[in-house]
């Protein structure tokens, strides 16, 4: 009977120490740590940006740059990033919001304001 008891016990003793040691808690060496980011355009008619929206690796330095549609330029990165810069690079040390801010462009003319593709108003004489 003791040899029984004895085996039992050991049986529940190794059950206890596989399973409390390798529950999915425990952290490896190998995890990566990774970070959003989400860039936007605003207005979203005002440009594009090189880089995509999406899961980046912790310690990546990531290279955006804005590009303006016609009729808008480039105005600054805000959120995440402060800058007027660009391109700007982007260290993955945590979630990053940016947006980039363009602007239309307004030109005066002998003729008038015109404000992209669209005449504002017409000069009088």
């Amino acid at each position: 009977m003791k040899i029984i008891n004895n085996y039992g016990l050991f049986t529940i003793v190794s059950l206890l120490y596989i399973f409390g040691c390798s529950s999915g808690t425990m952290e490896t060496e190998n995890e990566t740590i990774q970070y959003n980011l989400s860039i936007i355009s605003s207005p979203t008619e005002g440009g594009t940006f090189s880089s995509v929206s999406g899961k980046y690796d912790e310690g990546l330095s990531i290279n955006i740059q804005a590009n303006a549609s016609n009729g808008y330029l480039f105005k600054e990165w805000t959120g995440s990033i402060e800058s007027e810069e660009n391109p700007v690079m982007v260290a993955m040390d945590s979630d990053k919001n940016i947006t980039a801010v363009f602007e239309e462009i307004i030109e005066e003319c002998d003729q008038g304001i015109i404000q992209g593709d669209v005449w504002l108003k017409t000069q009088e004489e």
